[in-house]
C-alpha cells in the first residue's frame, strides 16, 4: 500500500504537490516570532494532530512547524541564488541588498538546523529539539523507537560542521576564528541539503507511524515567494533599459521588449547600475 502524502490543500483542493504557507509582515514592523511560526497548514489539522498521542502533540507540532519554516527559508535561498542567471540578475539590480539577503537566509538555515539538533537542556533550560521526539517514538513500538534514535544521531552528525560555524562564528564570534576564518571546516550547499534530508527522514518516520503518511517538507513554498520577486526585478530591469534607451529603439523593438517575458542577455549587458 502506497503511503499518502500530507500536503496543503487549503488554496486549491486539487493541488497536491507543494506545501504552501500564507503570511505577511505589518507595515509598522516585523511580525513576532510566535506569529511567524504559528503559520500552519489549515487542512484537516485537528484530524491529523489527533493521531499523535498526548502529551506529545504540542511538542511534535512545534518541531514540525520549525522544520517547515526551515525548508521555506532554504527554498527561498535557492529561488534567489540557485543558479548563475539569477545571481547575475540580482547583481544587475541590487547587489548590496542581494548580499545581505544571501547571508541572512544562509545563516538563518544554519542556525535553525543547529538549534533543532542541540542538547535537550542548556543552562538548566529545556530546548525544543529533535531529541525530544524520542519519547514520542517510544509510544509507538520498539522498531520505531530504534529507528528514531538512529535518525536523531544521523541528523546531529549531519549538522556537525554547521554547528562549528554556529558556535565559533554566528552565535559567538570566536577571536581566533574572527582573525583567521580558515580555522573553521568548509561547508557547502550540499552540506545543508544533507542535513535537511536527515531531518526530513526523522520527521517522516513519525509522520508515517502516527499520521499515516509523509509530509513533503522539501516542497514548502509561500504565496508571493522569491520567484514573484525575481519576476518583478526582471521587469524593473527591463523598464530601466527602455527608459534609458527608448530614443535609440524602433517602435517594434520597444513593443518586443515589453511583451517578452525574459530579458535578453544582450539587453542586460547594456544596463548599467545607477
Amino acid at each position: 500500500m502506497t503511503p499518502s502524502l500530507h500536503i496543503a490543500q487549503w488554496l486549491d483542493p486539487m493541488a497536491r504537490i507543494r506545501l504552501r504557507l500564507s503570511f505577511g509582515i505589518h507595515a509598522e514592523g516585523l511580525t513576532d516570532l510566535r506569529a511567524t511560526h504559528a503559520v500552519r497548514r489549515d487542512f484537516a489539522v485537528q484530524e491529523i494532530t489527533a493521531k499523535v498521542p498526548e502529551p506529545h502533540q504540542q511538542v511534535f507540532e512545534a518541531i514540525d512547524t520549525r522544520v517547515c519554516w526551515l525548508h521555506l527559508l532554504w527554498n527561498t535561498y535557492r529561488q534567489l541564488f540557485g543558479d548563475v542567471a539569477k545571481v547575475e540578475l540580482l547583481n544587475r539590480a541590487a547587489p548590496g541588498w542581494a548580499k545581505v539577503q544571501q547571508d541572512v537566509l544562509l545563516e538563518g538555515v544554519m542556525l535553525g538546523l543547529t538549534r533543532l539538533t542541540d542538547r535537550l537542556e542548556t543552562g538548566g533550560r529545556q530546548n525544543l529539539v529533535l531529541e525530544r521526539l524520542k519519547e514520542l517514538a517510544s509510544k509507538g513500538n520498539v522498531g520505531l523507537s530504534r529507528e528514531v534514535d538512529d535518525a536523531v544521531v544521523s541528523a546531529k552528525k549531519a549538522c556537525d560542521v554547521l554547528r562549528k560555524h554556529r558556535d565559533k562564528r554566528l552565535a559567538h564570534p570566536d577571536l581566533e576564528v574572527s582573525l583567521d576564518s580558515s580555522l573553521l571546516p568548509p561547508f557547502s550547499r550540499e552540506s545543508i541539503e544533507a542535513a535537511l534530508e536527515k531531518v526530513r527522514e526523522l520527521m517522516n518516520k513519525l509522520n508515517h507511524h502516527f499520521r499515516g503518511g509523509a509530509t513533503m517538507y522539501e516542497d514548502t513554498f509561500a504565496q508571493g515567494d522569491a520567484e514573484c520577486l525575481m519576476e518583478c526585478i526582471e521587469d524593473g530591469l527591463k523598464f530601466r533599459f527602455l527608459r534609458r534607451n527608448h530614443g535609440k529603439l524602433t517602435e517594434p523593438e520597444v513593443r518586443d521588449a515589453l511583451q517578452t517575458r525574459a530579458l535578453r542577455l544582450a539587453d542586460l549587458q547594456k544596463i548599467e547600475l545607477e
